[in-house]
């Protein structure tokens, strides 16, 4: 697992401090007081990479992570499915059990009306979405999509889904912009899994199979 490592500097001394080195020290410790979970969740910060990868891979043994790169072909399938061409890298996380995939997670951005929004998107081996969390939320309003009734919409889709407002993803009201960006980063994430390892799992599988005489 990931593990954050925060340790606070030892005291040096006990000279007494300068104005400015006790504004030095005061922003130190507002800093620190962000990283903590209260505070963060003030600050629009609600996960962070560790926390969210505990979370969706709670029962896992192991947590790992393989970078990928999006051959021609399946850049081309990709435009084809979300209407332009998606970053050629990506990096996918995955939770393990004795050898086997619990599932895949992609932490991605998708621009609100002014801020991106950080996300995280958690997959099953099959390509079906389980859970969407909202990572950093950095505009003034619209921070209701992180709200359960929003974010259940989104479990049980797959890639055979249309994953849109207006379609089959209803929109939060004053949170309509931050809702297309989550429904918009969610089927992207949804495309690329299945593309990098749900389809070439599917295509093996088929390969390996016996044919009937």
């Amino acid at each position: 697992m990931i593990i954050n490592s925060n340790k606070q500097p030892k005291r040096q001394g006990t000279a007494p401090l300068s104005r400015v080195s006790r504004l030095a020290v005061m922003a130190l410790g507002l800093s620190l007081v962000v990283l903590t979970p209260s505070e963060a969740s003030a600050q629009g910060v609600f996960f962070t990479k560790a926390n969210v990868l505990k979370s969706f891979f709670a029962r896992s043994e192991r947590v790992g992570y393989k970078r990928h790169v999006l051959t021609a072909a399946q850049q081309r399938t990709l435009k084809q499915h979300l209407g332009y061409t998606p970053a050629a890298k990506w990096t996918l996380y995955h939770g393990t059990t004795a050898g086997r995939v619990d599932g895949y997670a992609i932490i991605d951005n998708e621009m609100g009306q002014h801020e991106p929004i950080t996300f995280a998107v958690l997959i099953d081996p099959h390509g079906t979405l389980k859970r969407v969390e909202i990572m950093v939320y950095r505009e003034g309003h619209g921070e209701e999509v992180r709200q359960a009734r929003f974010r259940r919409q989104f479990k049980g889709k797959s890639v055979s889904d249309p994953l849109r407002h207006g379609a089959d993803i209803i929109a939060i009201s004053g949170a309509t912009i931050s809702s297309k960006a989550i429904a918009s980063g969610a089927r992207r994430a949804v495309a690329v899994v299945h593309e990098l390892v749900v389809r070439p799992a599917r295509d093996q599988a088929a390969a390996t199979m016996p044919r009937r005489q």
